[in-house]
Formats: structure tokens, C-alpha cells, sequence
């Protein structure tokens, strides 16, 4: 009967017995409920870590590898700590990539596309004028002052506004201010504008010398046209482009 009791006494629910982590006296009974629940007692994480019970929350919100956090540059995505970096440096859509066109922009890996197709300075893109291919960045400077087909003024100043492909066709061909000589031999020149006047009064006759004179006045007093992509003609580029 003895060994009976104290065989029972060490198996006992009622019996006494101390927490192992607070050393709060209490039976076994409570005891297994109560190191579930110990501040003191330490449980282990899925991580692997043992951490108090006073400590699990903490633990588990900032420390835990294993915990889920929101990405910190704002993707959106929930990521285990442990991956964060390689997320933010590899995968994440919201981190800076350098655009591989070399342009030195850097932009989110989510609009690298985008940008190399709508916003690269180093893009390929067509002339909306004359269908030559060229650089985005030079696209103003083309169509300014290199585009056969952009706009420019006559520089003889008769007003005409025509492609500068044709510059040297109306200049020469068309012009009603460009010089022409007297068809009748006096070697005088004219405006072509002028010129079915002159010839109607002209009596073919030389008067001084023929290539110092114009209507009578010296060829040093008419205005020559500026040649083509001269600051002169740029000007006159500029005025039509504004």
C-alpha cells in the first residue's frame, strides 16, 4: 500500500508541482495549461528560434525571418522577410532599373518597356515629314534644319513657303524675284516679275558694261539669297517653325 500511495502521489493531477520558467507553485494539473501561457516559458518559432512568451509577438511582427512583410518599396506584395532583399533587388516592379538603351534614365522596372518604346531620348523613331529614321534626341534639330521636307521661305524674298528639297527648283526655275537677262541682248537683269515690262520698252541696245547692271542700277546693290543651313537662312527657318 505504500508504494501504491507514492506511486499515486508522483502521478497525481492535485499534486504540487513549479513552473519551470516563472517558478510559480501550482498543481500539475494547471501546469501543463500554463506553460502554454508563461510569460517566461519559451516556445520555439517556425523559424527555429526560442523566444519567452512575453516576447512571441514582438518576435513574430519584426524579428522573424519567416514572417510575411509588405514590400518596402511599395509593390504591394507580401514577401517573407528572409526574401525581402532579393525581392527588392531582383523581382520587385517597383525598384529603379537603368534603361538598357543608354540614355543614363533610370526609371521602375514596371515602366522600362514603356519608357524604351514612348520615352527613350535613344529610341529609334520615324519623321513624320519625311519617313527618315533617326534618334528621338535629334528629332527637333532634324526637323529644324536637316529635313528635306520641313517648311522654309524663299530667300529671295518673293514670301513662298515650300519644302527645302525644292529650295534650288523655285530659286532658280520659279522665283518671280530671281535675276534673269534681258532675252533681247542688252544685258541688263531683272526680276522675272519685271521682266515682259523691261523687254517690251527694251531696245536691245548695250548700254555700259552689261554685268555691272540691273534695271541701270550696279548688281552689288541686289540682295543674293543666304546659302542653304547659313545663320542667315536659319533664320529664316526659325520665323516660319515659331
Amino acid at each position: 500500500p505504500i508504494d501504491k500511495m507514492t506511486l499515486h502521489e508522483e502521478s497525481c493531477p492535485q499534486r504540487l508541482a513549479q513552473c519551470p520558467a516563472c517558478r510559480k507553485d501550482m498543481t500539475a494539473r494547471e501546469l501543463e495549461s500554463h506553460l502554454s501561457e508563461c510569460a517566461e516559458n519559451e516556445y520555439e518559432c517556425a523559424c527555429g528560434a526560442k523566444v519567452r512568451n512575453k516576447e512571441r509577438k514582438r518576435h513574430e511582427r519584426e524579428e522573424c525571418p519567416e514572417r510575411e512583410a509588405e514590400c518596402k518599396l511599395g509593390c504591394g506584395m507580401m514577401i517573407k522577410a528572409s526574401s525581402m532583399d532579393e525581392h527588392v533587388q531582383k523581382f520587385c516592379q517597383e525598384r529603379l532599373v537603368k534603361c538598357r538603351m543608354g540614355c543614363g534614365s533610370s526609371v521602375p522596372a514596371r515602366s522600362l518597356v514603356m519608357h524604351q518604346q514612348n520615352g527613350c531620348q535613344n529610341r529609334d523613331i520615324t519623321c513624320d515629314l519625311c519617313g527618315a529614321t533617326l534618334l528621338a534626341s535629334e528629332a527637333d534639330q532634324h526637323k529644324r534644319r536637316h529635313c528635306p521636307r520641313r517648311k522654309v521661305q524663299c530667300r529671295l524674298g518673293c514670301g513662298e513657303n515650300f519644302p527645302a528639297e525644292e529650295t534650288q527648283s523655285h530659286e532658280g526655275t520659279s522665283c518671280v524675284l530671281r535675276l534673269v537677262t534681258c532675252a533681247k541682248g542688252c544685258g541688263q537683269t531683272c526680276a522675272a516679275k519685271d521682266q515682259a515690262s523691261h523687254e517690251r520698252s527694251c531696245t536691245g541696245t548695250v548700254v555700259g558694261d552689261p554685268s555691272l547692271l540691273r534695271l541701270g542700277r550696279p548688281l552689288s546693290s541686289v540682295r543674293r539669297p543666304p546659302p542653304l543651313n547659313t545663320p542667315g537662312h536659319a533664320h529664316l527657318e526659325d520665323s516660319l517653325s515659331d
